[in-house]
């Protein structure tokens, strides 16, 4: 079986599986950076959700963690800005879950798809860009093309190159 990233990263190439990396470390680091700053249980009673046009979009379980992050709020902005200085973070958001108990999901270790390793034949017709009708999850695949809008939207405002 291989891992989520190795599948990914046979999908879209080395260099956007680079980027797509950084995203991940990005949104992983909310467990580390609350810690940090002393308010770990809302960490894990909170997420990041999104990140758009410079902004952290974190969802929370309950006002009260909203309230607690707000007290944090400067310390934790600069936290990001220091550890991603290349995202361009200009501020933080918080918003209520839509339901309760969705957010505790800090501490995943990445899932491990079952199944047969990819042929290189296949790995062959992928060259480098993503090939949607092998993915087969819809979730996955409607997460993947936003992660793909982001990139394309960052590499257009930092006038590189876009997306194949």
């Amino acid at each position: 079986m291989r891992k989520v990233g190795d599948i990914i990263k046979a999908m879209i190439g080395p260099e956007l599986a680079e980027t797509v990396r950084g995203y991940s470390d990005f949104f992983k680091s909310w467990e580390d950076i609350t810690e940090k700053n002393h308010i770990a249980a809302a960490g894990f009673h909170s997420r990041i959700k999104e990140f758009e046009r410079g902004v952290v979009l974190i969802e929370t379980e309950h006002p009260g963690w909203i309230q607690l992050l707000q007290t944090k709020e400067r310390k934790l902005l600069y936290d990001f800005q220091r550890r991603f200085p290349e995202k361009g973070v200009t501020g933080i958001a918080f918003f209520l879950a839509k339901e309760r108990g969705e957010t505790g999901i800090t501490g995943l270790e990445t899932p491990v798809l079952p199944g047969p390793e990819p042929s290189e034949e296949t790995e062959e017709k992928i060259d480098g860009k993503i090939s949607w009708d092998k993915i087969h999850d819809e979730g996955l695949k409607a997460t993947l093309r936003r992660l793909e809008k982001a990139i394309a939207a960052q590499n257009h405002a930092a006038g590189t190159e876009d997306l194949p």
